[in-house]
């Protein structure tokens, strides 16, 4: 559900160093004729083409919502959702921008453009994620909200996001439930539907 990656910006001819390991299970999976759904987060939404056509996973940036046994599901990274204030709203319209997007790839040289993306997001990642730590609570309730809101009018059994890197499994209401899959750095965290239930687990080296 997004920020796999501290930073993706993928230049036209040029991806970011790294991953390689990563990079090869996907396709690995995807060559067992697994099917792969990969949610562009707010860290990692400047892709082009090289997940769809050197993998073979499908991107997505909006949400997706699909049954499996008459349970629905409505997924996506959660950067969007709920009150994110005017500042988040700029930054969301700069970074989506296709002529900022086109600029940045034609100018900025690639050493460059990919270090400064990497003190964006350690800066990021000391500000925000540390005080979601400290007060999850209070960030947590954002998409909370927003979810209550949504539900009442686009009713699903699972909402399930990222984006906060906090694990959270919150009862909605009695048929609704609000996932957050955590992070693979803290928490090792991920959930698994079994075609009936849905389980927050967390990974361990046992």
């Amino acid at each position: 559900v997004g920020d796999i990656f501290d930073i993706w910006f993928e230049y036209d001819l040029v991806v970011p160093k790294g991953y390689v390991r990563f990079l090869g299970k996907l396709a690995e999976l995807v060559d067992l004729g697994i099917e792969i759904k990969l949610f562009k987060g707010n860290h990692d939404l400047w892709q082009l083409n090289y997940f769809e056509k050197e993998i073979g996973v499908s991107l997505h940036r909006d949400p997706f919502s699909f049954k499996v046994n008459n349970q629905s599901f409505y997924v996506h990274h959660g950067d969007r959702m709920g009150d994110v204030g005017l500042k988040f709203h700029m930054m969301k319209f700069l970074f989506d921008s296709e002529i900022t997007n086109w600029l940045f790839r034609k100018i900025m040289p690639t050493q460059i453009g990919l270090k400064l993306g990497l003190i964006w997001a350690d800066y990021s990642w000391k500000k925000v994620n540390k005080e979601s730590h400290i007060h999850p609570e209070n960030w947590d309730l954002k998409l909370v909200n927003f979810i209550k809101k949504l539900n009442s009018d686009m009713p699903h059994n699972f909402f399930i996001f990222g984006h906060w890197h906090l694990m959270n499994d919150k009862k909605i209401d009695d048929s609704t439930r609000y996932i957050n899959l955590g992070d693979w750095i803290i928490y090792n965290s991920y959930a698994v539907f079994d075609g009936q239930n849905l389980e927050l687990k967390q990974f361990t080296n046992e």
